[in-house]
């Protein structure tokens, strides 16, 4: 105890004096310290985040208390329809139903987007076409025909983010797609393409070169080439393509987007026909108004996903995109996959039916009928995702 009185107790107070200023110091040096390194980690966590673009951006949470369990890891994330980047986008897949949410699409008229051009502004053009005539100056030529192996299938979700990145699109850049034939649909397919691997700033220009020129605007002979860009990391949404299982159980409203001549002679179940070119006003050459395919598409529930497809899926991306302008939840697909997977489950039925019967004790006499039966030729089938087995000279888009 230090006494605040004359003679022995102030020689107390000056003893301890020394050490009390001393332990005062240490203790302020302390928590200048402390606040200097928390000062310290918040420029580092800053400058980290003024580095990022707003898809790279996310939160996290946690359900137990020190934030340091198991439930630390579930995150989710700013913005409604970016997931968590994966680990490995080529495995990514959409089993939990709250990554398939809606996403919103985005047309650009050619007006706006020949005054954003004129303002410098830093717009990734590309041009979808197969065999351009001439290029939006500054556009980017990715043709459709690179998405697809040499059999002509769609590549797996790994190998587009390569031909993506290698056109030079990157996270930090806004993309608008547009190609040489509006009807053909290769802009459209891009644009669908783009947001299956996960891209979101990316808008189709509503028209195509030959109506970008009738207006007056500049074109060239050649296209312009950029520095590889970077999406590694990017979350791709493979829900965007249809699944056989999905349809073939009644999960999701069908539209057939063939000319209806093709869908006279068959199709999926109850699907509607809505032809892809029907999406487009033929006046104008862009996409018809949002009342008029209101009215085309009255007959479809919002409250139930949609698949539309044509023969091989890719003019069907003309309809996908008018269903999503119009707040439609839709996904691609193919006619030929819906033939291919009912030839297989016949097949396995078929099979399976003759494994029973050779169990019987008619299995004998059943051999020696079916031996004696004629032989039905078969017609061949569709590959599935073959987006270009039916090319004409004059429209190199999808069917």
């Amino acid at each position: 105890m230090i006494h605040l009185c004359a003679g022995k107790g102030t020689f107390r107070l000056r003893g301890f004096l020394p050490l009390i200023l001393i332990l005062l110091m240490i203790a302020e040096v302390a928590t200048a310290a402390d606040a200097e390194n928390a000062d310290s980690l918040l420029g580092v966590e800053v400058e980290r985040a003024s580095d990022l673009s707003v898809s790279d951006l996310s939160i996290t949470y946690s359900d137990d208390a020190d934030g340091q369990g198991p439930a630390s890891q579930d995150s989710g994330v700013i913005g409604t329809d970016i997931a968590i980047p994966p680990t490995d986008t080529a495995v990514t897949s959409a089993e939990n139903p709250a990554t398939q949410a809606n996403i919103s699409v985005s047309l650009i008229s050619m007006e706006d987007l020949y005054l954003d051009l004129q303002n410098g502004s830093s717009i990734i053009l590309l041009d979808a076409s197969n065999d351009p005539a001439g290029f939006i100056p500054g556009a980017i030529s990715l043709p459709t025909l690179s998405l697809v192996d040499e059999e002509r299938v769609l590549r797996p979700i790994s190998e587009l983010i390569e031909i993506i990145e290698a056109a030079g699109v990157s996270f930090d850049q806004p993309v608008v797609v547009y190609g040489d034939c509006m009807e053909c649909a290769d802009s459209a397919f891009l644009y669908w393409a783009l947001r299956y691997v996960g891209l979101d700033q990316v808008s189709l220009m509503d028209g195509d070169l030959t109506a970008w020129a009738s207006r007056g605007y500049p074109t060239e002979p050649m296209s312009a080439t950029m520095p590889p860009g970077d999406i590694a990391g990017i979350s791709p949404r493979p829900w965007l393509l249809a699944e056989y299982q999905s349809v073939s159980a009644g999960e999701l409203q069908l539209v057939d987007a063939r000319l209806p001549d093709n869908y006279d002679l068959g199709s999926i179940g109850s699907a509607i026909n809505v032809p892809s070119d029907s999406m487009i006003d033929p006046d104008y050459g862009i996409f018809k108004g949002a009342e008029a395919l209101n009215e085309t598409f009255s007959s479809l529930s919002m409250d139930e996903p949609v698949a539309v497809f044509t023969s091989n899926g890719g003019k069907a991306a003309l309809v996908w995109f008018a269903l999503m302008e119009t707040g439609f939840d839709a996904r691609l697909y193919t006619y030929s996959d819906w033939l291919k997977n009912q030839s297989e489950d016949q097949s396995t039925a078929e099979d399976a039916n003759t494994s029973a019967i050779a169990k019987s004790d008619l299995a004998e006499s059943m051999l020696v009928q079916s031996e004696s039966a004629p032989e039905l030729p078969v017609a061949p089938l569709p590959e599935p995702f073959d987006f270009f087995s039916d090319l004409s000279p004059e429209c190199f888009g999808m069917y």
